[in-house]
């Protein structure tokens, strides 16, 4: 007896996913390790689990479907994903196509449909709801001819080419129709010749588009041909994507013109509001309220999406850990990286509630043993006593926070750098500092979307006009601190196009 089939299920909804588990349980051939409810816990789940099969829906909070695709075959390319969405449009199914699904099936699909597709991607067999497949065709096939398909096929040929989509070779064929192999050549040359088409793959595809040939009877490797030309980033089927021994055909170079560049375009901007999403998923919903403080928070995405982050952390014993972070590079490599980043952060800013660079060795430890480099971090890191009003902090090459004390007292305070960015090196170790706020007091942290924003002339707002904002404010709240100083930065830039992201934390003690 063989081992059953290892099945992940990915998908945001617990009762979902318990109705999926229970209707698996009771199959022998299939065995559910292990549950996840957003794309960064099935990347986990696969690290952990090693499942064969990938059960995942796309639309999650967090990190969606596509991009847990993309990291889980990035890393285990021997998984096979089947998607299990109810999304139907252009957008997911060619994202998901592209990312590498083998499979992509609907939420009404039948339980014995659902087993069945199980089973093929595990075989390494494509599966496809029949209108997702449609939808590819007419994709992959435009501008090849249909409508009068049928009318310019004789029946026979239309027997031959319905053979043709269920796999069989011309010898079988020709056993099918009752005729010779000759004569079976001599009918799939015809067909060709009458589509004005160049290879057996684009005559079965074109017919499944036309519906001369059903779907649930198409051979695998002709779905796995339609995956590998969506998969090519490509509006048609090249000649080299759909080449068979049976009928070669000569390579066809395309330059690239205007519907390439505009699908581009397309597909970065895809990308660039997949990234927002993600980063603007992990912002906390809410501040804390606490007697004899304020806080305001704000992040302002450009338009190409970095990763800028901030967080407010709860931590025992009457503390707030404060977080403002900014990752190398923009898109989307940027915001998965900062995902990673701000879910190691509350990670172990509940096992080290104390010291803040402890904490950032510990999370500079993992991102250098679950990344291949590429990006790093600049992160300032603040563990607030709410009853004393000490802040211990480390700076990991993060612009240096302000202090605005209040008018009885040395007005200006820097919280210079500690230790190098996160994710360069694993031999520099960070220090902590310690400082202390006074009642009246403002601290300010801020991402170098402010300091380095320009006006028309590419002269810097820099650190001298935010000190300046800081003391003009120091008898203001929190938020009108922070409303303070975006409409200087706002008000310097003009119209120039934002090229960064801009975040900033703004924490007052209360005067008395």
């Amino acid at each position: 007896m063989t081992d059953p089939i290892r099945i992940l299920l990915v998908d945001d909804h617990s009762i979902v996913r318990r109705g999926i588990k229970a209707l698996l349980g009771t199959e022998a051939e299939i065995q559910v390790v292990g549950e996840a409810e957003n794309g960064l816990e099935a990347v986990e789940a696969t690290s952990r689990l090693s499942p064969e099969v990938v059960l995942m829906d796309l639309d999650m909070p967090t990190m969606n479907g596509i991009e847990a695709i993309k990291n889980i075959l990035l890393r285990w390319p021997s998984v096979a994903i089947l998607v299990l969405t109810s999304l139907t449009s252009y957008r997911e199914v060619f994202a998901a196509v592209k990312a590498g699904a083998l499979g992509y099936i609907l939420k009404d699909t039948e339980p014995e449909e659902l087993v069945q597709a199980i089973k093929q991607v595990h075989r390494r067999e494509p599966t496809l709801h029949p209108k997702i497949a449609r939808m590819l065709l007419d994709e992959v096939m435009d501008g090849a001819a249909g409508g009068e398909m049928a009318a310019e096929l004789t029946s026979e040929e239309v027997d031959v080419l319905r053979l043709l989509t269920m796999g069989r070779d011309t010898a079988q064929i020709a056993g099918g129709v009752a005729k010779s192999a000759e004569q079976v050549r001599a009918h799939l040359n015809s067909i060709l010749s009458k589509l004005h088409l160049a290879t057996r793959t684009e005559a079965v595809l074109l017919a499944l588009r036309e519906g001369l040939a059903r779907m649930d009877q198409a051979a695998p490797k002709y779905l796995m041909r339609l995956l590998e030309a969506v998969q090519q980033e490509r509006s048609g089927l090249s000649r080299d994507a759909l080449d068979t021994s049976e009928t070669p055909t000569e390579p066809m170079g395309e330059p690239i013109g205007l519907a390439e560049l505009v699908r581009q375009h397309r597909e970065f901007e895809l990308e660039l509001t997949l990234a927002g999403r993600i980063q603007s998923s992990f912002l906390p919903r809410a501040l804390p309220e606490v007697s004899g403080w304020e806080f305001a928070a704000k992040l302002i995405p450009a338009r190409e999406t970095s990763g800028d982050f901030y967080d407010l952390i709860q931590l025992p014993d009457g503390r707030v850990g404060l977080v403002i972070a900014d990752v190398t590079d923009k898109g989307m490599g940027a915001a998965l990286y900062m995902a990673l980043t701000r879910t190691l952060m509350r990670t172990y800013a509940q096992e080290r509630t104390r010291k803040p660079h402890q904490v950032l060795e510990e999370v500079n430890g993992r991102i250098l043993a679950d990344t291949q480099g590429g990006y790093y971090v600049t992160l300032f890191y603040g563990i607030l006593n709410l009853e004393t009003g000490i802040l211990d902090y480390s700076n990991a090459g993060h612009p240096p926070g302000v202090l605005v004390r209040g008018p009885k007292s040395d007005r200006l305070r820097v919280l210079a750098r500690t230790g190098p960015p996160l994710g360069v090196t694993k031999q520099t170790p960070w220090q902590s500092s310690a400082i202390s706020l006074q009642p009246g007091d403002h601290l300010i942290l801020y991402t170098d979307g402010i300091s380095e924003a320009r006006d028309g002339g590419s002269q810097l707002f820099g650190v001298d006009r935010l000190i300046q904002a800081a003391l003009a404010s120091s008898d203001r709240s929190a938020g009108e601190t922070q409303d303070m100083i975006l409409q200087l930065v706002d008000r310097f830039a003009g119209e120039q196009p934002r090229a960064d992201d801009i975040a900033l934390i703004v924490a007052s003690r209360i005067a008395g």
